[in-house]
């Protein structure tokens, strides 16, 4: 049978139901929905404004490699996206597809009618024009880091390139045309629009082989040091059970030297796969070649049933341990297996005698190979800080061993918070300020980095385990200690630069200084959705002093988001059922201050999701299956307004993921006064963004927002009648907390500088009443902190000013 994949995925991709600020659409969907899937690079990347001149796209070139589904040929196609920069001014998209000259992967698109440029960049073969289906959902990237799965998705990640083909193959029904050789099967054109909407089942002869090498270690005995691993085998069809395969390796001689099993270097011991002797023989090994040597597994010749093989799952199974013993301590390498034709691997049915049952597989993989990165350690010992802020200019430092004294082709790796750290990203050469063999710094990430397009830079760095990889191809993975991204802000990349992004919104139509925003009739013609719009901003205005306001005019005739300096928050035309909504900033680098300036923000909701969004002003009623909390969409998107990124927390607004599978009162993230990442964010963005000089900068500054924050959770009492009082504030030396408390209980008292960073803790045991407590503000430098009060039945967070 031709089409193999790994059922576990097969099954992840048809269950997967959640939805999010992007709507995740199943693989099935994807090819279903699509017009054209090719692999391919983009080799160019054009931005330029459309005819009136107040919105900008940008034209992709794609080199395309194969052809999986579409009357397209090979040679090169156009795609269009949104966004870009000309002319100093850049449009920055949340939620949308970014990409670069360099990436590769496979595309899922369909036919665009977003407007082209005028005259055209570039004179591709294909005379067909795309746009990727569901924005970042209509690329599946392939990465070249050594470090990370060889394809990433939203929804998933593959070992092996084959797997995207097979995977591609089986739900086009199609054989791809191999762009880069001869055509690997009969291709034509009817073929290629020919569509599949059935997914036909997988029998126990489609299954595959999988190899892979784990477990690897370094040991040593006096005098003599040995690299070690597990050869693990996988299957993930079902009641089948393993009998013998033969697999060859590759290794360097230089490290290993030649003809390890007759000179005795290589050993061999049974996995706990191959345990029971009554079913197997005791492995073998052999050399084939000065640099390559043979493992077989064979199963003893029983004809009786029951057996005690062991059925193969998902989950990779130590076959047989290797131990090979190292002559060149210093030289780095690696171990690579490979699939000979001659030898083939065989499995049998549970359910009946393996007499009777015995087949061969159609296909054998070698999902990964290890690197030998030689004698000495290679660890990550610290990280300083662990509490970072992304886009800020902050550096990390990474302390180990092994690192190399040089980085080359090193690198660090970060979890990707636009999709929950499902994948990672890596650092710009720009990024690093420093690479020794036991310390790296770097900038997480730099404030003016030069953008590298040999490296792919997607997505925004976000909570979790880092990695880093030496100068080596194939060095192993190292991950270490646990980073806490307690923030990040855009950083638009602006000719060639990023750049943090100042919020300078200046309204044309009356001059204030701040973001004024309109409503069309999608809006301001239902009371509800114009309650939750308003409340949210609200939210943000009390929580950071952002200049957010609802314009009293209403704009009628307005279609799109464009550029004329005035914000929008409307319904409108996304043509896309993946995306809730979008919020797209205006922004422009000011010549000789080093800064960009946002200055206009429109927040576009998908206007084909109307109904399928709760429109709930109180915030307090649960969410029903199969509805959106509409409260947390547009709370999420004033978030990316007010220039914050994602982050690695499901209990923060600006976590990337919500669900449509109903959702407790209790657990809608509706509140921002309780949201760590949203507070001491925010707050330092309008720090920032209203100290920049406005006569070098050339702008107007934001004027700090002003409202009344009676029912948004902010300084006010809550559910329990607990209330508290901050003064003077600011303050100069002392500063007094007042609250009522209904019974006795511990309070914390927690003071965080806009770093994160915590400068006052205490825990304290108070009577019910009214408390007033003093804290001494004399060794605090000048600036905005934040105090938490909290405890088991409330918490209240109140900003403060030292001055």
């Amino acid at each position: 049978m031709k089409y193999k994949i790994l059922i576990s995925i097969l099954l992840l991709l048809i269950s997967h139901t959640s939805k999010s600020q992007i709507i995740l659409k199943d693989i099935v969907d994807r090819v279903n929905d699509s017009q054209y899937i090719f692999e391919g690079e983009v080799i160019r990347s054009d931005s330029y404004w459309n005819e009136d001149k107040d919105y900008i796209y940008t034209s992709v070139t794609i080199q395309v490699l194969k052809v999986f589904k579409g009357g397209i040929s090979c040679g090169t196609i156009e795609m269009i996206l949104l966004g870009g920069t000309v002319e100093d001014v850049h449009l920055e998209i949340s939620h949308n597809l970014v990409l670069e000259v360099g990436h590769n992967g496979i595309f899922i698109a369909i036919d665009t009618e977003r407007p082209l440029a005028d005259p055209d960049f570039y004179s591709e073969t294909n005379s067909i024009v795309v746009q990727p289906l569901y924005n970042e959902q209509g690329f599946i990237k392939f990465n070249h880091d050594e470090i990370n799965k060889a394809v990433s998705d939203y929804q998933f990640s593959l070992d092996s390139l084959s797997y995207a083909y097979d995977l591609l193959e089986l739900y086009t029904q199609l054989n791809y045309i191999d762009c880069s050789h001869s055509p690997v099967h009969q291709y034509n054109s009817e073929q290629a629009i020919r569509l599949s909407n059935q997914i036909h089942g997988l029998s126990a002869s489609d299954s595959s082989l999988v190899v892979t090498l784990m477990n690897q270690q370094n040991t040593s005995t006096p005098g003599h040091n040995y690299f070690e691993f597990d050869i693990c085998l996988s299957d993930s069809v079902s009641a089948l059970y393993f009998m013998q395969s033969s697999i060859n390796f590759n290794y360097d001689s230089l490290t290993f030297g030649s003809n390890i099993k007759g000179n005795g270097k290589l050993t061999i011991s049974r996995g706990a796969l191959i345990q029971d002797t009554s079913s197997y023989l005791f492995p073998t090994s052999s050399d084939q070649g000065n640099d390559n040597f043979n493992i077989t597994i064979l199963n003893k010749n029983i004809i009786l049933f029951p057996v005690n093989f062991i059925d193969l799952t998902e989950t990779p199974i130590p076959a047989v341990h290797v131990k090979i013993e190292v002559e060149d301590c210093n030289q780095q390498s690696t171990i690579e297996p490979y699939i000979n034709s001659p030898f083939v691997a065989k499995w049998g049915s549970s359910s009946q005698p393996p007499i009777n049952s015995v087949v061969s597989y159609d296909t054998v993989y070698s999902s990964n190979s290890i690197g030998f990165v030689g004698c000495g350690a290679f660890q990550i010992d610290s990280i300083s800080p662990d509490t970072i802020r992304a886009g800020v200019g902050d550096t990390l430092r990474i302390f180990g061993n092994g690192f190399g004294a040089t980085r080359g082709t090193g690198n660090v790796y970060f979890p990707n918070a636009d999709n929950g750290g499902a994948n990672y990203l890596y650092g710009d050469t720009n990024d690093f300020v420093s690479w020794t063999n036991t310390l790296i710094e770097l900038i997480l990430p730099s404030l003016t980095k030069i953008a590298d397009t040999s490296i792919a830079i997607n997505g925004n760095v976000g909570t979790g385990f880092i990695k880093v990889k030496k100068d080596t191809i194939n060095s192993t993975p190292i991950i270490g200690d646990y980073l806490n991204v307690l923030f990040g802000v855009k950083n638009g990349p602006i000719n060639g630069k990023k750049y943090f992004l100042n919020l300078t919104p200046f309204d044309s139509i009356t001059l204030f200084k701040g973001f004024n925003f309109r409503t069309d009739t999608s809006v301001s013609n239902h009371p509800d959705i114009l309650v939750c719009v308003t409340e949210a901003m609200k939210q943000w205005a009390c929580l950071t002093t952002v200049n957010f306001k609802m314009g009293a005019d209403t704009i009628y005739n307005d279609t799109s988001a464009m550029r004329d300096n005035i914000s929008r928050i409307k319904f409108g035309k996304i043509n896309d059922l993946s995306t809730l909504a979008r919020t797209q900033q205006w922004a422009y680098y000011r010549q000789g201050c080093d800064e960009a300036v946002i200055f206009e923000a429109d927040i576009i909701i998908n206007e084909d999701l109307f109904s399928a969004f709760v429109y709930d002003t109180t915030k307090s009623n649960s969410i029903p299956i199969g509805k959106n909390d509409f409260y947390q969409v547009i709370l999420h998107e004033l978030g990316h307004a007010h220039s914050l990124t994602h982050v690695n927390d499901p209990t923060s607004v600006m976590w990337w993921s919500s669900t449509n599978q109903g959702i407790p009162a209790s657990s809608r993230r509706v509140i921002l006064s309780n949201d760590n990442s949203s507070l001491i964010g925010g707050n330092y963005i309008i720090n920032r963004s209203i100290s920049i000089n406005p006569t070098l900068c050339d702008v107007e500054i934001m004027e700090s927002g002003s409202t009344n924050c009676t029912g948004v959770g902010i300084d006010e009492p809550n559910n329990n009648g607990e209330s508290i009082l901050l003064y003077p504030n600011p303050s100069y030396a002392n500063v007094n907390l007042e609250f009522s408390l209904l019974k006795e209980q511990e309070i914390k008292l927690v003071i965080y500088d806009l770093s994160g960073r915590i400068v006052y803790v205490n825990n304290i045991q108070f009577p019910n009443g009214r408390i007033n407590f003093a804290i001494s503000l004399e060794n605090f430098d000048s600036g905005i902190y934040i105090v938490k009060v909290a405890s088991k039945q409330f918490e209240f967070n109140k900003k403060l000013i030292k001055q």
